[in-house]
């Protein structure tokens, strides 16, 4: 309860224990991994991923890597992102960690 952009960004004691709770209830159903749909958990991915035992994918922006493979090396692709710039990401590093070249 009460997660949004902005507590995902600066998560408070409650916060990480709720979402302590939900990982390990999620883990103890078990799921093979845990994914968020919002770029806006993206501050939570090293959180979250701590926390449990299974892949933890908390944006889809994490799907950025498994665009080469499922492509041509050389192609070209457009990310477009709502409220881009909320996005507190180096999208730059992000893509150049998973081998990709970056133009902003």
């Amino acid at each position: 309860p009460g997660l949004n952009a902005s507590s995902a960004a600066a998560p408070t004691t409650r916060v990480r224990a709720e979402l302590r709770k939900a990982v390990e209830e999620l883990v103890g159903l078990g799921v093979k991994g845990i994914a968020g749909e919002s770029y806006q958990m993206w501050p939570l991915q090293e959180l979250v991923a701590g926390m449990a035992r299974v892949p933890v994918a908390m944006s889809s922006l994490m799907q950025i890597a498994l665009l080469v493979p499922a492509h041509h090396t050389d192609q070209t692709f457009l990310i477009v992102a709502a409220h881009a710039e909320r996005l507190k990401l180096d999208l730059g590093a992000v893509l150049q960690c998973r081998g990709l070249q970056f133009s902003p």
